[in-house]
């Protein structure tokens, strides 16, 4: 990728970094211990973007092959606006579809209409709403859809 940035699946030792993004962008951050698990755990696969040796963002998921649910995308706000999460996504599924050809669902906030254009943008479709469903502040949630083989 230009810029300097570099894609890779995330290490152990990215934890820390990881979990200082996620509690940048999200109200409801998950803590670095459950964030390491994710990068360990057999069925999860973690991508990272990383600038001059620093972890700038980060995209987590859950493959269950048919399947594969896209828990988070997340770019530390200095980095976003350069096509960073789009090149992190891209990378995310080519690495799952790279074990079995997945659908692949996303869940986000019904106000983050910058992640909704994003995620419509690379080939998604919203298919539901959950009523309710965030907490800090209280929001339902879009579920996005992506079809086998429309990789972005």
């Amino acid at each position: 990728m230009q810029n300097g940035i570099i894609l890779r699946i995330a290490q152990q030792n990215d934890a820390p970094s990881v979990a200082k993004i996620e509690a940048e962008c999200f109200s409801d951050a998950w803590s670095e211990k459950s964030l390491a698990e994710q990068i360990d755990g057999k069925m999860h696969l973690t991508v990272v973007a990383e600038c001059d040796g620093e972890v700038v963002g980060y995209v987590s998921g859950q493959l269950i092959p048919p399947e594969c649910e896209v828990f988070r995308v997340a770019t530390l706000s200095a980095f976003r606006r350069k096509g960073i999460a789009e090149a992190m996504l891209t990378y995310f599924e080519n690495t799952a579809d790279g074990v079995a050809k997945n659908t692949f669902f996303i869940e986000v906030r019904e106000a983050n209409t910058a992640a909704r254009s994003l995620y419509r943008k690379c080939g998604y479709e919203e298919i539901a709403v959950r009523k309710n469903y965030y907490k800090n502040p209280c929001e339902n949630a879009i579920i996005l859809k992506k079809a086998p083989r429309d990789i972005c």
